[in-house]
């Protein structure tokens, strides 16, 4: 399967005029992730990153394992001047026309920078120079209070990898079953930066909120007093992202 994936990305990247870091970026993944599965650093990625690469690539994660030879792979068409939209993906309502998914600005702040210290801990920056900057997607299209963060560790696994990119609403109030952003407290000497970590909202209450992650399997949930956390955001799951 491995072989087959490699020989499939190496194709719909060329054909596509992609790199990459690029694709990697444009999937939602460690801008290393297409370059360690083609250089064999990752033998069996997860099914999710095949996932979110095939959705970029205009294909499913099926045809991405099958072997090259097995299957007729049309070039892109040219694109026109009204934009080619590529075939599975679906724009939201009211989004402007795009010639590909390079033209989606690149304005959304990246505002999570990794610490360390706790093998999932980051530090969140607030009113300073954002790290990064990530694409809007149509279904961002004018929606204010957006930021992104990169994931570190491995605690939210299989649901976010390492390196990953997470969607982040300030203003939608998060509800049990969210996963969220909890910002702790601020990081030591820092003005603007405050600790944080990404896990699963279980329960909430004027005195307790209770959170979930996936690893290790089994771990019981987090349970920190209201007091404890200075702010609680919404993250925003891939469906809303891309607009399905």
């Amino acid at each position: 399967m491995s072989q087959n994936l490699r020989d499939q990305i190496r194709h719909r990247m060329n054909s596509q005029g992609l790199n990459a870091k690029r694709l990697s970026v444009e999937a939602g993944l460690n801008p290393t992730a297409v370059r360690d599965i083609l250089d064999e650093r990752v033998q069996n990625p997860t099914y999710r990153t095949i996932q979110a690469l095939a959705s970029r690539l205009g294909a499913t994660a099926e045809e991405l394992m099958q072997p090259l030879a097995a299957q007729s792979l049309p070039s892109p068409p040219p694109a026109t001047s009204t934009g080619d939209i590529v075939p599975n993906v679906r724009l939201a309502p009211n989004a402007p026309p795009l010639d590909d998914f390079a033209r989606m600005p690149r304005d959304v702040p990246v505002l999570g920078t990794a610490q360390a210290g706790d093998s999932d801990a980051f530090a969140i920056a607030f009113g300073s120079d954002p790290i990064d900057f990530v694409r809007r997607t149509p279904a961002l299209t004018g929606v204010k209070n957006v930021f992104a963060i990169f994931v570190r560790g491995e605690s939210m696994v299989p649901w976010r990898e390492p390196g990953g990119i997470v969607y982040v609403h300030e203003t939608r109030v998060p509800r049990p079953g969210d996963h969220v952003v909890a910002v702790l407290h601020r990081a030591e000497d820092q003005d603007h930066k405050f600790n944080a970590i990404l896990k699963k909202l279980l329960r909430r209450d004027d005195s307790t909120v209770e959170l979930l992650q996936y690893n290790p399997p089994g771990t019981e949930p987090i349970k920190l007093k209201a007091s404890e956390i200075e702010r609680l955001y919404r993250v925003l799951e891939w469906e809303e992202v891309i607009g399905l």
